[in-house]
């Protein structure tokens, strides 16, 4: 027998899953018995996994977005978690997802748990998340642990959409600083030289196309390099540990570093981790080096019997407010509301701290543009001005 996904309306709601049956017709003929009218229905394709062994890549947050929506929606409709991965790796609209969900559910058939099964794939998936989503399993509550997986990648990615947005004015603007200053070096100038210069071809098409291809190139190339900077774990790791040295863009960091590691908290308590794992996993959301040394001694602390809110105070990273309360959340026993409670304050203040930031860059990009200006200007009237003067 095979397995097939299906997809149908059953009374006024859409509903699908998998079944086993002998071929698409006797799979048809069981759904139409319980009163489903078909709206999809395929083979699953288990006898064709090299097309799920292809090379496999980090998740983006979309991938994220579906794998996780994906798993939780199901799961939350009572399917079990192989079902659920099965449904993915048939319907999801990516490939990599597919790959994964097929993947996972091969090792979850060979007599893994899901914990065990998603490590092999946490560096592509998220080494936090996997954990999440294994300590979830163990404990029965894997649905509220995705709910919260999927609200933290909507707010990573609205966070990083909202910079991204307010950045590209700027952005654009420079690149055109750029792109004029470079035009005037590689044609306006050397156009002026031929008209100075009668031994040279007075044609400035040919001059015009090599300057365009000039600037494309150094674009390109520039596109390239900042491209593989952001694709490079250590280089990036590197930049944002130097860039949370610096005095004016340290609260920002710091802001999302710690709305990361309390949501993050909050999850890893809702999991049922201990403290010392909770602390250890959410560590790993802080790209700065110097505030995860300070954090490692905090979980020595708290392995050695110290209670939480005492070893945070001891490090010394988090504010007096967070510390108190934490502190009554430990008292209360509510300490994973009161960590997301904490998370949401550092959501508003890095919030605060971007648009405060983001109101000094416009007028920072005009004087870079400035800059270029009378660069060119400056460099125009040194060689040119006493040329013109003499035509008069």
């Amino acid at each position: 027998m095979a397995n097939f996904f299906y997809r149908g309306k059953l009374q006024d709601s859409i509903t699908q899953g998998t079944l086993n049956a002998d071929s698409v017709s006797h799979a048809a003929q069981i759904l139409e018995r319980k009163g489903i009218s078909i709206l999809e229905i395929k083979e699953m394709v288990d006898k064709h996994v090299e097309y799920y062994t292809t090379n496999i890549t980090q998740f983006t947050i979309k991938e994220k977005k579906e794998f996780f929506n994906s798993f939780y929606f199901q799961y939350k409709a009572g399917l079990s978690i192989l079902e659920v991965l099965n449904i993915i790796a048939s319907s999801a609209t990516s490939e990599n997802v597919k790959s994964i969900a097929y993947q996972i559910s091969s090792k979850i058939k060979k007599g893994m748990s899901l914990d065990e099964a998603m490590r092999s794939y946490a560096k592509y998936i998220g080494y936090v998340y996997v954990v999440l989503m294994g300590a979830g399993e163990k404990t029965g509550k894997l649905d509220s642990v995705l709910e919260g997986i999927i609200k933290n990648v909507n707010l990573v990615e609205k966070i990083k959409t909202n910079v991204i947005k307010k950045m590209t004015y700027p952005v654009i603007l420079i690149c055109l600083a750029i792109a004029a200053a470079l035009f005037f070096c590689f044609f306006v100038f050397e156009a002026f030289e031929r008209q100075f210069d009668t031994t040279q071809d007075a044609n400035l098409i040919p001059l015009f196309l090599t300057a365009a291809f000039k600037i494309a190139v150094i674009f390109a190339i520039g596109g390239v390099i900042v491209v593989s900077i952001i694709k490079n774990k250590k280089i990036m790791y590197s930049l944002l540990s130097f860039f949370t040295k610096i005095s004016f863009l340290k609260p920002i960091f710091n802001n999302y570093y710690f709305y990361n590691f309390f949501h993050v908290l909050s999850l890893a308590y809702s999991a049922g981790l201990d403290t010392s794992k909770a602390v250890e996993l959410s560590c790993e959301v802080i790209n700065s080096s110097s505030i995860r040394e300070k954090l490692k001694k905090s979980i020595d602390l708290i392995s050695n019997g110290c209670e939480l809110t005492t070893a945070f105070n001891i490090v010394g990273v988090f504010s007096q407010y967070a510390i108190s309360q934490l502190s009554a959340g430990e008292k209360s026993g509510t300490i994973s509301d009161l960590s997301e409670t904490i998370a949401s304050d550092y959501e508003n203040n890095l919030n605060i701290q971007i648009d405060t930031l983001l109101k000094f860059v416009e007028p920072g990009m005009l004087v870079i543009v400035g800059f270029f200006v009378l660069l060119v200007m400056g460099k125009f009237v040194s060689t040119y001005y006493s040329k013109l003067f003499s035509l008069f």
